[in-house]
């Protein structure tokens, strides 16, 4: 294959960026990762390559255009799905298998759908966000003469069933890979720690933020949780630390869907601050909400790169979350001096309710005390935009489709 040495070389090759899209492109998908696809996707588009993109999971239209970015989803082909079934029987080798049944399926909808895009239109380069998803096995089996580029989010499945079969079904999605990339060296570290190997080359290359400018907001007294409500995600842990809090009418919103919900609605009247559920917000109902809160507490009990923290310290609203994270941003973004209390470090495992009520009362001061807050606030978001704005991030991906294609 040709090396993308110009602009033309450029627009000859193509990319097929597969991903989970946000709500705005019609899907059910709220988490971080569809607004990273979405956001690459746009950064593409401006930088004029050739590209166009793969939708999955909870994607229902065939294809559509939007924003001049041709978007494919899965769709009912016979031809497709007797082709499927043909490479799906013959070619895999069961006998060496450790997949479990939702293995299996995964696989099965990975090749159908390649099979589909593939006889729509023609690609170079793949690049897949995560690999449970099972695409580069999936084009492995189909044989397509491309590249993959994988980029990681997160080792989640390995964190709820760290068993050998999904350790087994990484690797074998990875030895299918021709680089890869993870959006946090922490998450490398996990990684590795949890038996996950790779033989590709591979980099760090953070998610890119979008600074929005938003009408300068009133600050009220609350402060707020974005995210899926979970224990996990260190919910309850926030809820039992506001009896510690001394603030008067301080008040908790809670942004995000989840299985602790119901949890936090049974008990509503027993806390003694009042706890406002918001449920699903739009991505810029969502910043507001930040911008006019106190603080951000995300206490988890991991996170792979912690989009919500970037996204609350850039409407200038300060941050307490998952230790390991803030440490790597507070690194790489030079967050030093007085805006170091901005972004503040929880152990989920070593520190209580107690200790996160005394991390909430000191960071409530940042914006009460109003002491050069512009400033500060300026100060953050410089940093943000410097070094994790979209076209940054971009040209880093450009440089490896350049490399590998």
């Amino acid at each position: 294959m040709a090396k993308f040495n110009n602009v033309n070389e450029d627009k000859k090759r193509k990319i097929l960026l597969i991903g989970t899209v946000p709500p705005e492109v019609g899907s059910y998908n709220y988490g971080g990762v569809a607004r990273v696809v979405w956001r690459l996707a746009n950064a593409l588009k401006e930088q004029n390559i050739n590209f166009c993109v793969g939708a999955i999971g909870k994607y229902f239209k065939s294809y559509q255009e939007k924003n001049n970015i041709k978007i494919y989803g899965i769709s009912f082909s016979l031809n497709s799905l007797i082709s499927t079934i043909w490479v799906f029987l013959s070619k895999y080798h069961w006998s060496s298998a450790r997949f479990s049944l939702r293995h299996y399926i995964k696989l099965f909808h990975a090749i159908y759908f390649l099979n589909s895009i593939k006889r729509k239109i023609s690609f170079d380069i793949i690049h897949v966000h995560h690999v449970i998803n099972q695409i580069p096995l999936a084009a492995k089996l189909l044989n397509l003469d491309v590249k993959i580029v994988a980029t990681i989010h997160s080792y989640t499945s390995l964190l709820k069933d760290n068993n050998r079969r999904e350790i087994d079904n990484i690797n074998m999605q990875l030895r299918c890979v021709h680089h890869l990339t993870h959006v946090s060296k922490h998450l490398r570290y996990v990684g590795i720690s949890k038996g996950i190997k790779w033989k590709c080359e591979d980099e760090i290359i953070y998610n890119g933020i979008k600074i929005y400018s938003l009408e300068k907001a009133k600050s009220n007294n609350q402060i707020c949780f974005v995210g899926t409500v979970s224990k996990a995600k260190g919910i309850e842990k926030l809820i039992s630390s506001l009896k510690y809090i001394n603030r008067k009418n301080l008040r908790l919103i809670v942004i995000g869907k989840g299985a602790y919900i119901d949890n936090i609605k049974e008990k509503k009247e027993q806390f003694p601050n009042d706890v406002k559920l918001l449920g699903q917000l739009n991505h810029t109902q969502a910043l507001k909400a930040m911008a006019e809160s106190q603080v951000l507490v995300n206490p988890s009990k991991s996170e792979s790169f912690g989009l919500v923290y970037l996204e609350a310290l850039s409407v200038g609203t300060p941050v307490i979350g998952y230790g390991p994270i803030l440490r790597e941003f507070k690194e790489y973004l030079e967050i030093k001096g007085e805006i170091k209390k901005w972004v503040v470090e929880f152990d989920f495992k070593k520190e209580n309710s107690k200790d996160l009520a005394r991390k909430i009362s000191n960071s409530l001061q940042i914006k009460t005390l109003n002491y050069c807050l512009d400033k500060k606030q300026e100060l953050i978001k410089g940093k943000i935009k410097e070094k994790l704005c979209w076209d940054k991030i971009t040209a880093n991906y450009i440089n490896i489709y350049k490399k590998i294609g």
